[in-house]
């Protein structure tokens, strides 16, 4: 599900990062399914409305999201190391708005690996854009056709580590936050997805069901007042 531009939280994430200056920033998480593509497209849509021109680059070979999301066709053309960026047609602004999903080959990728070729390639795109917006590999999903996320987010002016909760435990996002600096990537912070995570008013019915066999009339009575109480049935 698309995150709303006007979500204080992303505003948040807006302004610690982008609007401070970061001008390459990288959106990494611990493993797949996390929504590092949602907010990847959620701050590209507010760094528009900024009127910032802006770059999603698409690092995560093994599963790209960013063309499937973005609506790009399947084939770029080649320009070097990497296809040339694919200017895609929005109305969040005048600002322009390019996507690239690299496909390489085995001794492109080796080359992306190396220290500097990424960071190089960052430097040229900072010429074309005001932002660079960057959707890095799992961190923990190691396969042999894929660049590090790691590698990635080291390559860029900072990066946040996605962490989805009730999926993700703590030991986890430590232990992948601890790969992220010794890799040398400028980490910002953590941000924190509650997609899955119940609601207070949720988990009230819930507890509030585990009566009803016994106590039909009491829960009946307090599923009432949960309902009609306003601040439970705020959205946040």
């Amino acid at each position: 599900m698309p995150i709303p531009d006007h979500y204080l939280e992303l505003e948040s994430i807006y302004v610690a990062t982008l609007a401070r200056g970061i001008r390459s920033l990288a959106v990494a998480s611990a493993v797949p399914g996390e929504g590092v593509t949602s907010l990847i497209a959620a701050l590209t849509h507010r760094n528009l409305h900024a009127g910032r021109s802006t770059l999603v680059v698409d690092f995560n070979l093994f599963r790209p999201g960013v063309q499937r999301h973005f609506g790009i066709g399947s084939a770029l053309a080649q320009q070097g190391l990497l296809p040339a960026p694919a200017t895609v047609q929005h109305d969040r602004s005048d600002a322009r708005l390019a996507v690239l999903y690299p496909q390489p080959d085995r001794t492109a990728l080796l080359h992306l690996r190396e220290p500097g070729t990424i960071e190089q390639l960052i430097e040229d795109w900072k010429k074309e854009f005001d932002t660079i917006l960057v959707d890095t590999s799992p961190i923990n999903a190691i396969n042999g056709a894929n660049l590090p996320g790691e590698r990635a987010a080291a390559a860029c002016d900072g990066s946040v580590l996605l962490v989805l909760s009730g999926r993700t435990t703590e030991t986890m996002a430590e232990a992948t936050a601890k790969k992220l600096l010794a890799a040398g990537a400028n980490l910002l912070g953590i941000v924190m997805n509650d997609r899955e995570q119940p609601s207070l008013l949720t988990e009230m019915i819930r507890e509030i069901d585990r009566l009803r066999p016994m106590l039909p009339a009491v829960a009946d009575w307090l599923q009432r007042k949960v309902l009609s109480t306003p601040l439970l049935r705020l959205e946040v």
